[in-house]
């Protein structure tokens, strides 16, 4: 991600951290709604990540 920005020199780790600690209840969120979703239509959560794209709702 630094290298799309264009960022010189590595990120500052305390700054990095607090961006990863916001990030993280993200992630989790969006992986309990990925699991609800696969669930109630019947698919396993390996199956949407086969072919991104392939599969309808």
């Amino acid at each position: 991600m630094g290298e799309l920005v264009h960022l010189e020199g590595p990120p500052d780790p305390k700054e990095a951290y607090a961006r990863y600690n916001e990030w993280l209840p993200f992630a989790h969120r969006n992986r309990a709604f990925f699991e609800a979703s696969a669930k109630d239509l019947g698919y396993e959560l390996d199956e949407l990540f086969d072919e991104p794209g392939q599969r309808l709702f």
